[in-house]
């Protein structure tokens, strides 16, 4: 029943989080919505931390797609997953995992890390 309930929810949970991330309200930096990098169409991106944030919903939570995780950070882009569910339950709390994850991606870049390929807007 959660399933079911969450896969309906899914288009507005997305867009509950997307008016979160385009306010700056989480590390205070851009994201962009359903951007394409290469072949691949990712849910938020922000281009100053090279940060990819996906939503996995109820039916793919669990099976995140390893093949275009490790060619997104082979291009030096930090992909982070985060269920619907977590946004539904404590959307503060995904905020704070993503503002953290944005620390850990400009923490890299400033210590020589990967620098992410830049994306045409």
């Amino acid at each position: 029943m959660l399933a079911t309930k969450l896969y309906r929810v899914s288009p507005r949970v997305n867009e509950r989080l997307w008016m979160r991330l385009r306010l700056g309200k989480v590390g205070g930096h851009h994201f962009r919505r359903q951007q394409c990098i290469d072949r691949y169409i990712v849910d938020f991106y922000c281009p100053d931390a090279g940060l990819i944030v996906e939503i996995d919903n109820a039916a793919n939570a669990g099976h995140s797609d390893a093949i275009r995780d490790r060619d997104l950070a082979a291009r030096g882009f930090r992909v982070l997953h985060v269920r619907d569910a977590e946004i539904v339950e404590n959307e503060d709390q995904v905020a704070a995992k993503i503002a953290a994850a944005m620390a850990d991606a400009f923490a890299a870049r400033h210590q020589g890390g990967a620098t992410p390929h830049r994306i045409a807007s």
